[in-house]
């Protein structure tokens, strides 16, 4: 899979300006638990915030995190 493309290339650029290759480039093997796909860090995805909105086929998601490191979900 590769990542790091230029604009000049017609790549989109989408998931590299959200830090998502950023975020795959940080998670080795061991991380991932021998998941298929995509990986990203938290840490990475949330940026020091507490919830981060997802926008999933025209709703509005928000996952956010708990005191005790959990994640939620909500629509």
């Amino acid at each position: 899979m590769q990542t790091d493309r230029s604009p000049a290339d017609g790549a989109d650029q989408g998931a590299h300006h959200a830090g998502f290759s950023d975020a795959t480039d940080n998670v080795d093997g061991s991380e991932r638990g021998g998941l298929s796909g995509p990986s990203v860090r938290s840490d990475v995805l949330f940026q020091g915030a507490k919830v981060v909105h997802i926008h999933h086929e025209g709703a509005v998601y928000q996952l956010r995190t708990t005191k005790l490191g959990k994640l939620i979900l909500t629509k």
